[in-house]
């Protein structure tokens, strides 16, 4: 049974350190648990925008996964254009640190990331 027990714990951290070199380059890997993500920070999120800005409660949409070019940080991005709004989401440290947290939570690994505008190319007609 030790036996057993070692090659699991030892397979299982190889998997984990695969899964984690490869979440911000894999959009396969970014997106699993994207709507658990969302529903886990929706409401903090939307509460902080809420208190700190002038847009109301549900004036915005939740969102979509990127990352940076260089593959070295997390994007997440939001329906709201106002890059005023986007620099103070960004630049809080509490929300930050919920944002964080909930990443850790659901996706098991810590991970840098910004808020930025999510831009949707489909034409309305």
């Amino acid at each position: 049974m030790d036996d057993f027990r070692n090659w699991l714990f030892t397979n299982y951290n190889l998997i984990l350190k695969k899964y984690e070199e490869n979440i911000l380059s894999d959009y396969k890997l970014r997106n699993l648990f994207k709507e658990e993500f969302q529903d886990e920070i929706s409401y903090d999120l939307k509460l902080f925008i809420a208190k700190n800005t002038k847009l109301g409660f549900k004036e915005f949409s939740l969102f979509n996964l990127d990352v940076k070019e260089d593959h070295t940080k997390l994007i997440i991005n939001i329906g709201i254009a106002d890059l005023d709004i986007i620099k103070i989401l960004n630049n809080d440290l509490n929300l930050k640190k919920i944002i964080k947290k909930a990443f850790k939570k659901i996706y098991k690994v810590e991970i840098e990331f910004e808020f930025d505008y999510f831009f949707n190319e489909e034409i309305p007609f």
